[in-house]
């Protein structure tokens, strides 16, 4: 299900992250975050047969620059031979990014068009982890947990028409088993220390303040009620 967020934007995130604490979270993985300030990220519980499917929007695609953040809590075993797809943005003509964790817990594997890059890391160690891919004219960014990991030439093709998928490719294929949490969708690249300083942060918040970039929000989740939330700019001055 997406929800469009009327206008302004910044009272209607509030609201919606006010839904967000007063009910609650779907799954706390256990001991997978450290809480900050009583933030809690929302999470989705994946089972191999429940992906969640967005209906295109062009403000999903990554082509023309921005960066898209989550959470990722695997707890597939070992006797899978696939890489579970994380998030896909994918149209009848192929994909225009796919991130995936590898099968063995042992890194990301980043689809472009046709281009692959494999980001190793170690997702087997019972944690949730933070993963951000930040997306440039020239090229792209990792970081896991807030700190960078990789950069690469290749960036992702643009496609009309595109499905975004939340845990699985299309059709279910390759599914995702286990939880994503507080998925996030920018039109910008992210400042890297906005990225490491606001991962365990409301989007709004009084005590902490807002979010620098919030007015470059084009997406973000709300599992815990079956939603993600898509955020109308068009009027925002």
């Amino acid at each position: 299900m997406t929800r469009l967020i009327p206008n302004p934007k910044t009272a209607a995130i509030a609201s919606a992250c006010a839904l967000a604490l007063s009910v609650g979270l779907v799954l706390t993985p256990p001991a997978a975050l450290a809480q900050d300030n009583q933030y809690q990220a929302d999470w989705l519980t994946l089972d191999g047969t429940n992906a969640m499917v967005v209906l295109p929007d062009e403000r999903l695609a990554l082509s023309g620059g921005g960066t898209l953040e989550f959470w990722a809590y695997p707890t597939w075993d070992a006797s899978t031979e696939y890489d579970p797809v994380a998030v896909a943005y994918v149209s009848e003509d192929g994909p225009s990014y796919a991130i995936s964790l590898l099968a063995q817990k042992d890194g990301l594997a980043i689809l472009f068009g046709e281009e692959e890059e494999l980001v190793l890391f170690d997702f087997s160690d019972g944690q949730a982890h933070h993963v951000a891919v930040s997306v440039y004219t020239d090229g792209t960014e990792v970081s896991i947990n807030g700190e960078f990991v990789a950069t690469f030439d290749m960036t992702p093709p643009a496609i009309e028409g595109a499905a975004f998928l939340i845990g699985s490719a299309v059709d279910n294929t390759d599914p995702f088993v286990g939880s994503i949490g507080a998925m996030r969708m920018w039109d910008v690249p992210l400042r890297p220390q906005y990225i490491t300083n606001y991962r365990l942060r409301p989007l709004l918040s009084e005590e902490l303040g807002d979010h620098p970039d919030i007015e470059s929000l084009n997406a973000f989740s709300e599992f815990s009620e079956g939603d993600f939330f898509m955020v109308d700019s068009a009027e925002v001055e």
